[in-house]
């Protein structure tokens, strides 16, 4: 099943003065929702799974790491339960093609296997909070959950450890919610010392010059000495996926974040996009034995662009 674009137009971020205020659209306005679900990619959606292939987007990291554009798992099961984490925005235009986006915030998501092969997600917190969705993890549709009028978009990236994924979800009074969430087995045994390089890969949605899909790769540095991270993401990639033609780059993503001192998970709001200032916020975790994997959820707006995305690396 192909994608279509999240959106068309060029997005002006003219008016910036408090974080992720108005996008204005200066040509006709199709949200980021307004899409179908990708076939397949549910079965790995919110859960930690063993690594998958697929044949679109993304960076080229040294693992499988492409987003999932149908097909179901590519091996290996998603986990009976767990929880999800993640970063989120909400969306929505007025007749004169402004977009209104709300600030970033965090959710968690609680995931379990139920019958006929459903994965069964309950947000709590961030925009789709209280809501819950059932999955049919083997048709790759949305069986439960959806109000009338609204559409899904999903986008998924996995490895051994680890899944990440970006959802959205749209209505037919052109509002949206978007989320990207990351999943898996958290490590229980993280390095005490030392520093330690991840490179990967992220899907997303984003704007530039023109607003669509978006991929590039990523390079996370753990310090386990100071319990700080340091991540980059660079040759971002913009699509408009009605005009195959229609691409745009954006700046390098830096970010910084601080680990818990409770469990493998890290967070920060300091974020730059070609250098210059931006919003954002980013919510990451270590999975699998030793921190062996990283992935995450990143919201980064400037005033030349951004994006909403999640990545994985290892």
């Amino acid at each position: 099943m192909g994608r279509a674009s999240p959106v068309r137009g060029k997005w002006d971020l003219a008016d910036h003065d408090r974080p992720l205020a108005t996008w204005a659209i200066a040509q006709g306005v199709t949200m980021i929702g307004k899409l179908a679900l990708v076939a397949g990619a549910a079965a790995i959606a919110l859960a930690g799974c063993s690594s998958s292939s697929g044949s679109s987007g993304g960076g080229s990291g040294p693992g499988t790491d492409r987003p999932v554009a149908g097909g179901g798992t590519g091996g290996g099961g998603a986990a009976d339960s767990g929880t999800a984490r993640g970063v989120s925005i909400t969306a929505s235009a007025a007749a004169s093609g402004a977009i209104s986006v709300s600030d970033p915030s965090s959710f968690t998501a609680r995931y379990e296997t139920i019958e006929n092969d459903q994965l069964r997600v309950t947000f709590d917190g961030g925009d789709l909070d209280a809501r819950t969705l059932v999955i049919d993890t083997e048709g790759g549709t949305v069986v439960s959950g959806l109000q009338p009028g609204e559409d899904v978009y999903l986008s998924v990236l996995a490895r051994n450890h680890s899944t990440a994924a970006v959802l959205d979800i749209s209505n037919q009074a052109d509002q949206t919610a978007v989320v990207a969430a990351h999943a898996g087995a958290l490590s229980t045994d993280t390095p005490s010392s030392g520093t330690v390089t991840y490179t990967g890969a992220l899907t997303g949605l984003g704007f530039s010059t023109v607003a669509g899909t978006a991929s590039g790769d990523v390079s996370i540095s753990a310090n386990f000495d100071n319990r700080t991270i340091a991540g980059n993401v660079s040759s971002i990639l913009i699509r408009n996926d009605d005009a195959p033609d229609s691409t745009a780059t954006l700046g390098d993503i830096a970010f910084t974040g601080t680990m818990a001192t409770d469990r493998a998970t890290y967070s920060g709001t300091n974020v730059t996009i070609g250098g210059n200032a931006a919003t954002g916020l980013v919510d990451g975790g270590f999975y699998g034995p030793g921190a062996a994997e990283t992935a995450g959820s990143i919201v980064a707006v400037g005033q030349d662009g951004g994006l909403i995305g999640a990545y994985i690396a290892d």
